[in-house]
């Protein structure tokens, strides 16, 4: 336990965990706000219970409740039940040193050990349960990483192996810090592009061209908007060749059901 100790005190060292930078100072307003941890967190401002609570978790005079008390806010480690047991495990979450990426760090804490089970130098967006006592999915953003206004969301899922709960990508999508993703949808529908030079829009109508596809390609649409020249949209998102989704704004009549889809 000493040298896994020291080895979490050193990595809470060599970040900068800030609380008062708000998310909108590192990405811009049109992407997804940040999760508000405080409704997550079992201890939320209670920094002795959070020192108590993590006190539990060290051995001899190696006490990583102290350790972390002298280096580092409280208000930066998170108890997050993870696992879906009921015990409060801990979240890291902070800004890189010198850098607007925030990093993530899941640990699992079991029989006075931590468990690394999830790292991410992205934001993380929001955290659902899919039901009352399970474990958590995720789902966070990395802004700036395919291209002038697009960034990726990413959606972790849970995996249990060996009595331990790991996160596993689940699905990654492409969008623009500008786009309309439609909440009123229906169940994806897979399709197939009909022509060649189909182009991918931000919104039904506009001039602005995401992308363009070939014949074949394929996708799922998921809401269906009607333009001002009556012509039907679906928005989908298209498959790219490393099987990420792009999500934008196709007419109907170029689109074809996708019999295996």
């Amino acid at each position: 336990m000493q040298l896994k100790a020291r080895y979490i005190i050193q990595l809470l060292m060599s970040i900068v965990l800030v609380n008062n930078v708000c998310l909108g100072q590192i990405q811009d307003a049109h992407l997804p706000d940040g999760i508000n941890w405080s409704s997550w967190d079992h201890f939320e401002n209670d920094t002795d219970g959070k020192a108590k609570y993590l006190s539990l978790f060290h051995s001899g005079s190696d006490s990583l409740a102290t350790a972390i008390l002298n280096q580092v806010e409280w208000n930066a480690l998170r108890f997050v039940d993870l696992d879906g047991d009921s015990r409060p495990d801990l979240v890291l979450n902070g800004p890189e040193m010198e850098s607007p990426v925030y990093d993530i760090w899941f640990y699992l804490l079991k029989n006075d050990s931590l468990i690394q089970v999830f790292h991410t130098s992205e934001i993380i967006t929001s955290v659902e349960r899919s039901y009352p006592f399970g474990p958590l999915h995720i789902e966070s953003i990395n802004p700036g990483c395919c291209g002038p206004h697009e960034y990726e969301m990413t959606r972790y899922d849970p995996v249990f192996q060996s009595g331990h709960v790991s996160f596993k990508v689940a699905r990654v999508e492409i969008r623009r810090d500008d786009s309309e993703y439609v909440s009123q949808r229906f169940p994806p529908v897979g399709v197939i592009i009909k022509k060649d030079n189909v182009r991918l829009v931000l919104a039904p109508s506009s001039k602005t061209i995401i992308k363009k596809y070939s014949v074949g390609s394929i996708g799922y649409a998921c809401a269906s908007r009607v333009g001002s020249n009556g012509i039907i949209w679906w928005q989908v998102f298209m498959v790219e060749p490393d099987s990420r989704l792009r999500l934008g704004w196709i007419q109907k009549q170029m689109l074809m059901r996708n019999p295996g889809k």
